[in-house]
């Protein structure tokens, strides 16, 4: 039997949108220090995991206006694992295809909200209120705010809900109040034509699981996990994020990231925010210094920046003795949850 190709079955991206690509090369060569300092706000690396759920979140927004039938997707990813960056793309895309003038009424394809901070129904309803541009949410009755929102995200033509921090509900929440809250939840999107996507640590998805509703709503989970050289897979899909992010890079010439690639690994742990941070502060050290390619010594100010001038722990430094950094009061003690 012949095995799936693992080609992305969906609709196709809409042709409005336009995935970010980084400029060649070339341009930075005698770029001002201010002209490089856009580099981070325009990069957009879509490696797999990223592509297959920003296809997926696209198929299933359509769907939901097309047939009415509400959609929920779980983004589940730890810290700095880069799932800020993808629901941004997300929008983009959305609004790409969605967003137009209207004389009549305010047109709003894309809601953003968190978990509030006293995280009830009614908060997270006048939240989302808020959002939408009701200027006078709290002088609502109690009892109409869920059905004005209901209406208000009809009107607005809401098509993509981004809900961030979803694994705060419950600790931001009596756990009496935790069932009635997934229950407005649940009202709230099935009275939508939207995708709904849940942002959040691994803790979103025991969430989810406590009510079996939402699990019947929401089978669909994409994981940003940290990236690892465990592998010959693993090492080539990292390197090819390395490639991605270097390419972005503001300087005239590539890194040389075979050479720095296993130190670059152990100063970041694999995680996607700290691979952005280091290199953002690495062509800084190097246009400083009047080169147009970040080297070894780039690093090492870099991790020194960021992390401070401890000695013993900087991977680009020669006293320094390959290990991960996972020890008692070390950067990934806690992220990467060494035991």
């Amino acid at each position: 039997m012949k095995r799936p190709s693992g080609d992305h079955w969906g609709i196709p991206l809409p042709t409005s949108y336009h995935a970010p690509k980084p400029p060649p090369k070339a341009r930075w060569r005698g770029a001002s220090e201010a002209e490089r300092k856009s580099w981070r706000q325009e990069m957009f690396v879509s490696h797999p995991a990223v592509k297959c759920a920003l296809k997926d979140a696209w198929s299933k927004v359509e769907i939901a206006r097309t047939d009415g039938i509400p959609q929920v997707m779980l983004v589940t990813g730890e810290t700095g694992s880069g799932k800020t960056t993808l629901a941004q793309q997300m929008a983009k895309i959305v609004r790409s295809a969605h967003d137009r003038e209207d004389d009549e009424r305010t047109i709003m394809p894309v809601l953003d909200v968190s978990a509030p901070n006293h995280c009830t129904p009614y908060e997270l309803c006048i939240q989302m209120l808020d959002t939408l541009g009701d200027p006078f949410p709290r002088k609502r009755p109690k009892a109409e705010v869920q059905k004005v929102l209901s209406m208000l995200m009809g009107a607005c033509e809401v098509r993509l809900v981004l809900f961030d921090n979803f694994q705060d509900v419950p600790a931001r929440r009596a756990s009496r109040g935790i069932d009635q809250l997934l229950c407005v939840l649940r009202e709230l999107i099935d009275s939508s034509q939207a995708l709904w996507i849940l942002f959040g640590t691994q803790d979103a998805r025991a969430v989810v699981r406590s009510d079996k509703q939402i699990v019947r709503r929401a089978p669909y989970e994409a994981r940003l996990e940290y990236f690892t050289s465990d592998t010959d897979a693993t090492r080539e899909y990292y390197m090819r994020v390395l490639i991605s992010i270097d390419a972005w890079l503001p300087l005239a010439e590539p890194t040389d990231l075979l050479a720095l690639k296993s130190l670059i690994h152990l100063a970041t742990g694999g995680i996607f925010e700290r691979l952005v941070g280091l290199f953002d502060i690495a062509w800084r050290s190097a246009v400083s210094s009047g080169r147009e390619q970040a080297q070894i010594e780039d690093f090492a100010r870099a991790f020194d920046f960021i992390h401070g001038r401890t000695q013993g722990i900087n991977p680009f430094r020669p006293d320094f003795q390959q290990r991960r950094l996972i020890q008692e009061g070390e950067p990934y003690e806690v992220l990467l949850q060494a035991s």
